[in-house]
Formats: structure tokens, C-alpha cells, sequence
């Protein structure tokens, strides 16, 4: 039996006595085309048996708008997490042709309602980087009424209240993974540090180096779980690493800051890194001036895949819009490590 031809735009161009790019052109709803032409084009397509649905459905999402919340303090701040993450839902977003509006929240404002409901009225869903508690997730609904996607860190307690959709980072695996890093390079003698920051996200970090440590049959050690503190020397607060007795040959940061303070810290006493000390951090987190910018550069982390949180969130929204009734939950995304030249390979675990 003959199979029946695939009708292309080439053969409704030839039929109608036009150009291939009018065609297309016409069929995604795109500018320069005359309604009258439009809808002879449509009309020989579905004539010839084209299958115009896919034009349809796309044309469908031209059009939409998304809005981001940013606090006004990662502005100034080019390698802040947050400000990545925006940067990529801007990318993410312009691949599907939407538009997308920033929303600055000043720090320490809180959320003005009044000035929220005017903005939100412009845009068909939201993306808040804005660090609002999953706690204020139905307050926060009430005033969006559009489909909302939330990032951030996992917060397990406050999580069960989260009535609309997220996409995590996952410190836990990204921890252990990190870990693991180490190790497949012959490190054994490896510290921890955590961070000046909220506990609850430090101790999920530890937790996550811990499994790394016990999934390679290695012991954590007491005295190398070492704490980032906060001290104040003439009313000026400032972070303080006491390094122990015996030097590890790496360290596990809880951030890239907090490896950031290490790092000024093991220069001061004389070691070199990584000829001497190993670091590895995750997650990202600003450090301020030239010197941090630079550290950042040759640093190796394992960090959330900033791309695929935005390319998900930016997927769950599009969804959304098709079918709102459909519920996503929380989307936890992988971590990858990016190679810097912090860590030194001593010998391979697996020859």
C-alpha cells in the first residue's frame, strides 16, 4: 500500500505561489503577514492535510509573560546565586519566546501588596528568587492568584506548608558529592567546614558530607568538623576559622564563602593551596572585591545546576498554563561539580 505523502511548507508555498518563510511566518502567528493571507494559508494547510496544531499550540504561548522577584541587594552582586538564576530564567524564557519582567523587592521592606497587585496583573505566572518563607506560601498565593514557581534550600518543616511549586537545590547530595570528589582523588584525611549562616542548612550540609565520608567506608573525624564563627573585634564582626592541631590534605566548605574565609585563614598561617591544603565548596555565594572574584574562578565547587533550575522552572510554568489544576510539587535539581585548580589529586582511588 502507498504510503500518503508528508505535506511540508515547501508544498504550501509552491500551491499558493509564495515565499516558504511567509508560510512559516503565518502558520506560528508571527508579524508581517496580512490577516486575509493568514487565513489562506491556514485553510490551503489544513486543505493539504498539514498539521497546523503545533503552530497553534506555540502560538499559544506567544505572548506570555513571566515575572521574577530579586531582592534589590544581589543587583550589585554579579556572582551571587540569586543573580545567576536570574540571568538563566531570562535565557530559559527567551528560547519559548516570553517575555520576562523583573520585580525588585528592597531589602527589608517586606512585600507591598498593594504595589505587587498592580505588577502581577501584567504578567501569566511568577518565578520568586526573592527568598520569601515557604511559611507565607498561601499568603503569598492570595496575592499572585497566577501559577508561582519558588527556589531556594530545602526547608523540610516549612516545606510541608508549600502550597505552590519549587524547585530546590539539594545540598544533601551536593555535600556528599563533594565528598566523594575528594576522595576518588586520594584524599582521606578530610575536614568539614561549616558556615556562619542558618543552622538548619548547615546541618543538612554535614549530614551530606557524612554519608559521602561512609558511602567510601572512611571514618568522620571529630576534631576535623571544624565551625566558621562570627567574632567581634572593635564593635567590628568578623568570621574567624580556627584551623586544628593536625592539617587534613582537603576541606569540604559549606560554602564558597565560608572557603573563602579558609582560604585567607591558610594563607596567613603559610599553606599553599592546593600544593599543600585541598578545598572544595558548595554551593555559590558572593565574595566581595577583585581578590574574591578571582578566588571564585579557581575554586572547585559542586553547585545546583543553575541552567536546569531555571530551564525546569520556566517548564513548570508553561505546564501550568496549559492545565492549572495540574500540581508539580517540589522538583529537587542535580548538582555538578565545575573544576577550578583548588584540589590536588594525590593518588586515583581505582588504578
Amino acid at each position: 500500500m502507498k504510503q500518503k505523502k508528508e505535506i511540508r511548507l515547501e508544498d504550501i508555498a509552491r500551491k499558493l505561489n509564495i515565499s516558504i518563510v511567509t508560510v512559516s511566518n503565518a502558520l506560528s502567528g508571527k508579524k508581517g503577514v496580512s490577516d486575509s493571507l493568514r487565513d489562506t494559508i491556514i485553510r490551503t494547510a489544513e486543505e493539504l492535510g498539514y498539521d497546523v496544531s503545533r503552530y497553534r499550540e506555540r502560538k499559544r504561548e506567544d505572548g506570555f509573560k513571566f515575572g521574577v522577584l530579586l531582592p534589590e541587594r544581589y543587583l550589585d552582586l554579579p556572582y551571587s546565586f540569586q543573580w545567576m538564576l536570574y540571568q538563566q530564567i531570562v535565557c530559559a524564557a527567551s528560547k519559548r519566546d516570553i517575555a520576562v519582567f523583573l520585580k525588585i523587592v528592597e531589602d527589608g521592606a517586606g512585600l507591598d501588596e498593594a504595589g505587587l497587585n498592580r505588577w502581577i496583573g501584567s504578567v501569566d505566572g511568577l518565578l520568586d528568587i526573592s527568598g520569601v518563607r515557604s511559611g507565607r506560601a498561601a499568603e503569598l498565593l492570595q496575592i499572585f492568584k497566577i501559577p508561582a514557581v519558588m527556589f531556594g534550600d530545602p526547608e523540610p518543616v516549612r516545606d510541608r506548608m508549600l502550597i505552590c511549586d519549587a524547585v530546590r537545590q539539594n545540598p544533601y547530595m551536593g555535600v556528599c558529592k563533594a565528598a566523594g570528589y575528594l576522595l576518588e582523588r586520594g584524599h582521606e584525611d578530610i575536614a568539614f567546614v561549616d558556615s556562619v549562616d542558618v543552622r538548619d542548612r548547615m546541618r543538612e550540609r554535614y549530614m551530606g558530607f557524612c554519608r559521602g565520608m561512609k558511602e567510601y567506608g572512611k571514618a568522620v573525624k571529630k576534631e576535623w568538623i571544624i565551625r566558621n564563627s562570627a567574632i567581634s573585634e572593635d564593635a567590628v564582626c568578623t568570621e574567624h576559622i580556627a584551623l586544628p592541631e593536625k592539617m587534613p590534605t582537603a576541606f569540604v566548605c559549606a560554602s564558597s564563602h565560608t572557603a573563602w574565609v579558609l582560604y585567607e585563614e591558610l594563607l596567613q598561617r603559610g599553606f599553599r593551596v592546593p600544593e599543600d591544603v585541598s578545598l572544595i565548596a558548595y554551593d555559590y555565594s558572593n565574595v566581595p572585591g577583585l581578590a574574591g572574584h578571582i578566588f571564585l574562578k579557581q575554586l572547585t565547587t559542586c553547585s545546583p545546576d543553575i541552567r536546569m533550575m531555571a530551564e525546569t522552572a520556566v517548564d513548570i510554568l508553561l505546564r501550568r498554563k496549559r492545565s492549572p489544576d495540574t500540581d508539580y510539587g517540589t522538583v529537587y535539581v542535580d548538582n555538578r561539580i565545575t573544576e577550578g585548580k583548588s584540589v590536588k589529586e594525590i593518588k586515583a582511588l581505582w588504578p
